[in-house]
């Protein structure tokens, strides 16, 4: 009555395991199978050696091969598949190594003089970052991206932990959300020579924050956030910037008022404690590698956790660099990085001067902190600081007024040491006459109102740069460092 259950294998090659479970269940007398890449090799008297990296850890595996093996046939990253059997290791620095029985060489290598990496080599980020199709090969830079992976990881967990639900905003908008130019416009070969063949009919951008579309679902959804690339057509060299980047964003519905800015502060401060946490007890040798690397990180990440995050306002923010010592100098090195292209650069070294030559700090006629500030505000308070109400003229249309103090606006931006700012967020206006009279005239945004006149309640949130906290999370010197393939002024080649 019951049909028979036939059982087939697919196929008689092992499933390969990856080094990182090797190393971690150290499986003694097991018959494995492992694909990598080749990092080292080696010769003692009649034991021939490799070092075996995977990308699933920063540790290498020790392989002992056959006394016949022809070490001439593999060079630097050379692709393999070995099996043999997982032994203890004699060696003090490891406890366990394969004993290979077969390995087979992938892929063809033509020895070329001109590949940029070598054996046991240490280069510069700065020479790596020239070779972006290739540098995730290197031990620092394949780190980094494996503690991106896990602090982004650890977002999705902490989102979900907090009840908010990941949605899915547009990159591409008919909105300017900051109102300030630097955007990315969209158009047809067509539409470039014809208006009226504009493929949406109007001008689109690339987005540049998804806020607006975030206020639009937390009104059906009450907590939501997102994680996308944004765009600015911004041309700078700063360590801090780049053409393409990624956002994490989240708004939240029922939040207003002072009370409601406490309550934003408080969800940024638990996000970006989690990933200090995370870096610290789950980072394992990638984390140890960016601290010898850098070693004042470590030590600023632990004093972050050891206290709140302080929080002051713009105005106890300028006061607190106007009694500064003048000798005090903030760390993190200029915001301009060298780069091969002349007129960007020599605008830059302009843009340097100009706020050197100046002993004024900041102050409320111009609403805004220079970099310098921010990097020493940090560091009169010994650790992140929020600066909350900001004087409103400069600051975006969406931002709600304090109703103590009409001119300024229930915001703040947060400060980390070696970064300056790296999240911003406000309650937003939910007043629609308010809005009206303070939104754009260059853009029609009648659909955003209508979220205040149909029904909508008070939403908070904020947005934070990826890239800016992985700097501050790991040490690096520049955000072109910590993704994959990054996209600056003149520079965007693979």
């Amino acid at each position: 009555m019951f049909s028979r259950l036939i059982l087939r294998r697919f196929s008689s090659q092992p499933i390969p395991s990856q080094i990182k479970d090797i190393i971690e269940k150290k499986p003694i007398n097991e018959y494995i199978t492992v694909n990598g890449w080749v990092k080292a090799l080696r010769r003692m008297k009649k034991i021939k050696f490799l070092d075996l990296d995977d990308g699933s850890t920063s540790q290498k595996l020790q392989v002992l091969l056959p006394s016949s093996f022809d070490l001439s046939r593999l060079s630097y990253h050379s692709g393999v598949t070995v099996t043999g059997t997982i032994k203890e290791s004699s060696h003090p620095k490891q406890e366990i190594e394969l004993h290979a029985d077969k390995i087979q060489s992938h892929g063809s290598w033509s020895g070329d003089v001109s590949y940029p990496f070598a054996i046991r080599q240490s280069v510069p980020m700065d020479y790596v970052r020239q070779f972006q199709h290739v540098r995730s090969r290197t031990n620092t830079f394949s780190s980094i991206l494996r503690l991106r992976a896990q602090t982004r990881a650890c977002l999705t967990e902490h989102y979900a932990r907090t009840g908010f639900l990941q949605v899915d905003t547009p990159i591409l908008t008919s909105n300017e959300c900051e109102g300030g130019g630097a955007t990315f416009s969209l158009q047809t070969e067509e539409g470039k020579k014809n208006k009226e063949a504009l493929f949406f009919g109007k001008d689109v951008f690339l987005s540049v924050s998804g806020q607006m579309h975030l206020e639009a679902l937390a009104n059906g959804l009450s907590s939501v956030y997102t994680f996308n690339p944004a765009f600015r057509a911004e041309e700078s060299l700063g360590r801090r910037h780049l053409a393409e980047f990624w956002m994490v964003e989240a708004e939240e519905a029922f939040v207003e008022g002072e009370a409601g800015l406490e309550h934003l502060l408080d969800r940024v401060e638990a996000l970006v404690r989690d990933t200090i946490h995370n870096v610290l007890e789950r980072g394992g040798e990638d984390i140890k590698l960016m601290f010898k690397q850098n070693t004042a990180t470590e030590g600023i990440l632990r004093e972050a956790l050891s206290k709140p995050f302080a929080r002051i306002t713009f105005a106890e923010a300028l006061q607190r660099l106007s009694s500064a010592p003048k000798s005090q100098s903030s760390r993190g090195g200029d915001d301009d990085e060298k780069d091969s292209n002349a007129s960007i650069k020599q605008d830059s070294d302009v843009r340097e001067s100009e706020r050197r030559s100046s002993d004024v700090v900041a102050d409320d006629s111009n609403s805004d902190l220079r970099r310098e500030d921010e990097l020493l505000l940090t560091e009169l308070l010994n650790g992140p600081v929020f600066v909350t109400h900001w004087p409103a003229h400069g600051r975006p249309f969406y931002m709600a007024r304090s109703l103590d103090h009409p001119d300024k606006v229930l915001c703040a931006d947060l400060l980390l040491p070696g970064v300056g700012e790296v999240a911003g967020g406000s309650v937003r206006e939910q007043n629609p006459l308010a809005l009206q009279q303070r939104l754009p005239r260059t853009q029609n945004l009648n659909w955003y109102l209508q979220l205040r006149q149909w029904g909508s309640v008070p939403t908070a949130g904020y947005g934070l740069g990826f890239e800016r906290l992985l700097l501050f999370l790991l040490g690096a010197n520049t955000v072109k460092d910590v993704i994959p393939f990054p996209r600056w002024p003149k520079h965007c080649e693979h």
